[in-house]
This record gives structure tokens, sequence and C-alpha cells, in this order.
């Protein structure tokens, strides 16, 4: 009997000890490609705040090109380019229940109603058919086109999450993301939200407001596009001269030759007017397109990813420098942007950058460094503002910010946490209910070895040994034949 109460007990001592691994599946459906990522961590809900998710990580990852819009009208091609990432998942992802998180972005923000609903319709019906995955009792909610909002409120929690500031920690850091179609910003204000407020629950069931706003078409690839247009509509005859493009250099596009002019100043007022933000506005403080924007605290940290981090590789400053600051982007934007085209494809001099990304190499240095210093009210010379490709060799992106939202949600809803204003209350419930249980364990299992030992041939001959000399009927004999009759005889007569 003991020997099958052991492991039992000590199932119940290691009940808070380990965890399964979960797993789940996040596509990424970018403008220009599809990510996939398979996240696992540990189902491990105990000990202290944020222990449900903190532990996620990527196993592994792939990429696809170009971007699901590009198949807009063309349900065949679609069919053919997902077919492949089904295969990869459904390879690839260790639990066939596993939840998928499919968000889609300014990509497919860009089309129009009917030719976006047409993909993401044939998307789920071929999640639904060829996987076994978990797409929850809401497919549209597994599988949707990502607002601008939510691609920035994801872009933030996962900054954070890699820094531990949602563990919970004093101050978060500000999130810039920069994409080929749009630009997120999203942060935690210390004055009063007047637009754009999300309050959000983060990993450790901790409620906060941010402010977050996505610019459509003011990512690199729109933005350079609407630069052409607007030059078009200022010059309607003739060839048009492009001041962020190398003298030398001339493109054709929309039916017109733009003529590359390396005036600096020219660019930057080009740009400066193309983001109209002498525009009225109904806030004292507003930004790009007269929208309202809450002051950045001087103190917060500021992490600008993705397309804020390749003109600035592109241009050899190495924002891991301790003294870095904007300033030395701004510096050698300058210092190149007046070379020609000539002089900046000459092997000689060392360019960090090749076509077909150095003829905007310009374009997007100064869009991204106006976009900072002028929209967003960041100094030239202000510290703390971290240009990165990754934290900590984690890659930045919204995926894994979604999973951890998504989870968080799941979890609140399933009560395995609960939020009570801004405390995590988590830890101390699953403590509590563990210790009672591993009590309950071994107060069971001392009870049921003194009852083994109470049952022992020696021990019950003893205690009517003792019982038969209370009653002063003298001693038992030791032959147990003999002995079981006497007891008999007197206990049973």
């Amino acid at each position: 009997m003991i020997e099958l109460m052991l492991p039992v007990f000590l199932l119940a001592l290691c009940w808070t000890c380990s965890g399964d691994p979960l797993y789940a599946l996040v596509i990424d459906a970018g403008s220009t490609s599809t990510k996939a990522f398979v996240y696992t961590w540990d189902d491990n809900c105990g000990g202290t705040a944020g222990e449900c998710l903190s532990d996620v990580s990527v196993l592994v990852n792939e990429r696809w090109s170009p971007g699901i819009s590009y198949y807009a009208g063309n349900d065949a091609g679609l069919i053919a380019y997902f077919k492949p990432i089904i295969n990869w998942a459904n390879a690839n992802v260790p639990d066939e229940k596993a939840p998928v998180y499919f968000g889609a972005t300014a990509g497919m923000r860009l089309l129009s109603v009917a030719q976006s609903t047409a993909i993401m319709q044939r998307l789920r019906q071929m999640l639904e058919t060829f996987t076994f995955f978990d797409l929850g009792s809401d497919v549209e909610r597994s599988v949707k086109i990502l607002s601008g909002e939510e691609e920035g409120v994801y872009g933030w929690i996962t900054v954070n999450h890699y820094l531990d500031n949602t563990y919970p920690k004093d101050g978060t850091a500000v999130a810039l993301d920069l994409g080929g179609a749009s630009t997120q910003v999203t942060f935690e204000p210390t004055e009063e939200i007047l637009a754009n407020k999300w309050s959000i629950v983060v990993p450790t069931a901790r409620t906060v407001d941010v402010y977050t706003r996505s610019f459509f078409k003011y990512g690199q690839n729109e933005f350079y596009e609407l630069s052409k247009q607007q030059l078009t509509l200022s010059h309607p005859v003739g060839d048009i001269p492009h001041p962020c493009l190398f003298s030398g250099y001339n493109v054709t596009d929309y039916g017109r030759t733009f003529v590359g002019t390396s005036d600096v100043v020219g660019c930057k007022a080009h740009i400066l007017d193309m983001m109209q933000l002498n525009s009225f506005c109904f806030f004292q403080q507003c930004t790009v397109d007269a929208e309202f924007f809450p002051s950045i605290p001087p103190a917060m940290d500021v992490y600008a990813f993705a397309g804020f981090y390749f003109p600035v590789d592109e241009l050899s400053v190495d924002p891991t420098d301790p003294s870095f600051t904007l300033a030395h982007v701004m510096g050698a934007a300058d210092a190149l942007c007046t070379r020609s085209w000539g002089w900046a494809t000459d092997p000689a001099n060392s360019i960090n950058s090749d076509p077909p990304f150095l003829d905007t190499l310009c374009v997007r240095a100064y869009h991204m460094l106006l976009l900072l210093n002028e929209a967003y009210g960041l100094a030239l010379t202000r510290q703390r503002v971290h240009i990165v490709q990754d934290i900590n060799g984690n890659a930045i992106s919204w995926n894994l910010g979604m999973l951890l939202h998504e989870e968080t949600e799941l979890l609140l809803r399933r009560g395995v946490y609960a939020a009570e204003g801004l405390a995590y209350q988590v830890s101390t419930v699953i403590f509590g209910v563990s210790t009672g249980i591993l009590g309950f364990a071994i107060v069971f299992c001392a009870i049921v070895i003194v009852i083994l030992i109470r049952q022992h041939p020696e021990a019950v001959r003893k205690r009517r040994d003792r019982r038969f000399k209370r009653r002063g009927w003298g001693n038992l004999p030791t032959d147990e034949p003999t002995r079981l009759k006497k007891v008999q005889g007197r206990l049973y007569k």
C-alpha cells in the first residue's frame, strides 16, 4: 500500500514544479511577405506574476514572398501560394490542436473591401479544411485583417515584454514601427489621452491605457509613391525634378520621368509638406495629418524598429554606440545625399547599401528622421532613442504581441487568473490552492501510513495482549489458533 501511495504523494509534491509545453502558430501576412512563427511555452501558471506567459519563445519560423495582397482577384494563385504555408505548419507545429492567430496588415488594408473579403474567406476555408489547428469559436477573430491600431498595440506589447516592463515595472517604453505601407506609434503617456486611447490587458493581467495611432500610407514604400504622385501634380509637363533622389539617377513611373537633384534642403521641405504638420488641428498638440498626439515623456525610452533601422544601418551609423543620437543619422544623411549617383555607386566609397535600396536611401532616411524629430517631437540630441532590429537577440514584431494578448484574454476568460484593478493576483491564488492540495496530500499519506502500521499483525497482537491484561483475563497463548479461539470466546461470547 505504501508503494502505491508514494507516487501519488510525489505527484502532489511536484504539482507546481513543472508544466507541459504549449504551442501556437502565428501567421504574419505583411504587405511584401508572409511569415509564420511557431511559439512554445510551458503550461505553468503559478509562482510569480506573469509566469503563465513569461517564457514564450520561437520554436521555428519561415518566410514566403510576396504578400497575400499580391493575389487579389487571383484565387487559384492564392491557393497555390498558401498550400506550402499550410504544409509547413502541419509539419512544424508539434500539437495539431494548437491555436492559430493570423493577422494581415497594411497590404490588405490597401485593397477594396470585395478583394480583401474574398482573400480572407479563402484563407479561413483552407485553414479549416487542411489543418486540425484550433481556430477558436470565432474564426473571424483568429484569422483577420488587423487594424493599424491593433498592429501598434501588439508591437508595443512585444517591445515591453522583451524589456520585462509589464511584469510589472515602473515605466514602459515607446514602440515605433515602420512598415512598407504604414507606421505605428504606441506609448503610455503621463498626460490625459484625448484621442486614440486603448485600454489593454498585458500578460500580468495589469490594465494599461496607451495612446496608439497608425498612419496609413506613411510606410516607406507608400510614402515614396506618394512623393512621386505629389510631384507629378506640381509638375504637369516635362521631366520632374525629385530632390530626394541622387543627381544622375532617373526613374520612370506614372508615365513620367523623375530626375534626381540631390537637393537635401528641398528634400526635407518636400517631406515636411507631405506630412501636413501645419494643418489646422482641433487639439493643442498634433502630429501628421492634424492628428492628436500627446507628448512623449522626456525620460521614457524609445524603441524604433523595422523600417526605422535599415536606413541607419545603410548609412553606416552604429545605433548601439552609447553616445548615439538622431543627430548622427542626420549628419550622415546630409553628407551622403548631396552626392551624385555615380559617387554613391562607386565601390571605392563603400556605401553600405545596394540597388534596389540605394536609389531610395535618402527618401527613406529623411522620411524616418522627420517622422521622429518633427512629427513625434524627439529632439535630434535626445538620449535613450534606440534604433533596433532586435532586443536581447529577439526580433521585434507585432506577432508575438498578438499571441500574448490573445492568450492573456483566453486565460482571463477561463479564470486561470484575474485582474483586480491594476493588481495582479494570480500568484497568490494559485500558490494558496497548490499549497492546500499539497497539505491535503501530506495529511492523507500520513493517515494511510498510520492505518497500515496499526493493521500490522504484530501491532494487532500487542493491542490484544494489553486488552486482555486490562480486563484481568491473563496472558494470551502464543499459539495463534489458540489465541484467536480465546479472543473470540471472550469478546464475542
